[in-house]
């Protein structure tokens, strides 16, 4: 039996996937929004029935109130994703703000399960080898990663009041089809186009595909389990091998750097400096290169296990990537002729 679920970040990137999976679920999602022309450009690019929706903002109980009315439950998606230092005030006002209001208020309406979407920067670094939804909250340096650790606190002290809410941790979130242009699809074109890839000789990331994170957030679907928390983290995939992958997939030369870690770190610290001199925000900070350094895989055996869900492979999730970013001109025409010529 379907549930009427109550969806933040309807509009964004995850967002519009997961409204896709719902309704194939048989669920019925009412949306919260602040732009009822950007929803129709949601339906209408993943071929979705007239969604109900409440005009507001996340940041608004009034309005958080209203879109959770006869719901049975909530997922919260909604999050200020700039990285930039001088929207800090924007990121603590939507993220921290508005994700405790969203989450108190879905608790006081009864909705069974809550389930917020977090980030693995906000338990980063790794405290070993993997890392696991039961790693502490971190005290990251990032406006946009602080904002997200501190509203996972928030949702583990509801967790330790018996709240049934449900803490998924997802790696990087890629995939095709973005009523926008999220941050992956626009670095990683910028990088593609300018023919210049930069890793550092060590680490790697990991990628889940934004499809199998709708799916696996709809099957989280289910009343009377309680507080929860998941790893959803992906494909782990070394740097070296994601050389690999985006030159196989795409047309032309790169210029290939790979430089120390050490290297990469300095890099990232003289950067922060010289950015403190002209008050703009460096090519490369140090918490994002600490992050490609010190990234590790994620232990997502118990959410395979539990929702029967199989991560799609690396190759296809970028494949599908930058063959959305090619039709939509992101891509230069000289980098796109292999994913537009039908090579696989």
């Amino acid at each position: 039996m379907g549930l009427k679920v109550m969806v933040t970040g309807g509009t964004g990137f995850i967002g519009g996937h997961l409204l896709r999976a719902l309704v194939d679920a048989g669920h019925t999602p009412r949306v919260l929004v602040r732009s009822p022309e950007k929803l129709a450009t949601v339906q209408a690019l993943h071929g979705l029935p007239e969604i109900e929706h409440v005009l507001g903002d996340i940041t608004d109980r009034a309005a958080v109130d209203a879109a959770l009315e006869g719901c049975d439950a909530c997922i919260h998606t909604a999050a200020v994703t700039a990285l930039k230092s001088s929207e800090a005030d924007s990121i603590g006002a939507n993220n921290v703000t508005g994700g405790t209001t969203v989450l108190d208020a879905a608790v006081a309406a009864g909705c069974d399960p809550v389930i917020h979407l977090s980030t693995v920067s906000a338990i980063f670094p790794p405290q070993g080898p993997v890392l696991s939804a039961d790693d502490p909250v971190t005290s990251p340096a990032g406006a946009y990663s602080a904002s997200k650790a501190a509203i996972d606190r928030h949702a583990r002290s509801l967790q330790d009041q018996g709240a049934p809410v449900v803490v998924v941790y997802p790696g990087g979130v890629l995939g095709p089809t973005d009523a926008g242009v999220n941050v992956i699809a626009d670095g990683m074109s910028r990088m593609l186009n300018f023919g210049y890839l930069a890793f550092p000789q060590g680490g790697g990331n990991i990628w889940v595909d934004v499809r199998d994170l709708a799916e696996v957030m709809t099957r989280m679907l289910q009343p009377g389990r309680g507080p929860r928390r998941y790893m959803a983290g992906g494909n782990f995939v070394p740097w070296t091998d994601l050389i690999e992958l985006l030159q196989d997939l795409t047309s032309g030369e790169y210029t290939v750097d790979r430089p120390t870690n050490e290297m990469l770190m300095e890099i990232a610290r003289q950067g922060e400096a010289a950015a403190k001199e002209t008050g703009e925000d460096p090519p490369l900070d140090l918490e994002s290169a600490e992050y490609m350094c010190e990234a590790v895989p994620s232990d997502d055996s118990r959410t395979l296990a539990e929702f029967g869900v199989t991560w799609r492979p690396a190759r296809d999730s970028w494949r599908d990537l930058l063959t959305w970013c090619a039709e939509k001109g992101l891509l230069a025409p000289e980098r796109s002729e292999k994913l537009l010529g039908g090579a696989r």
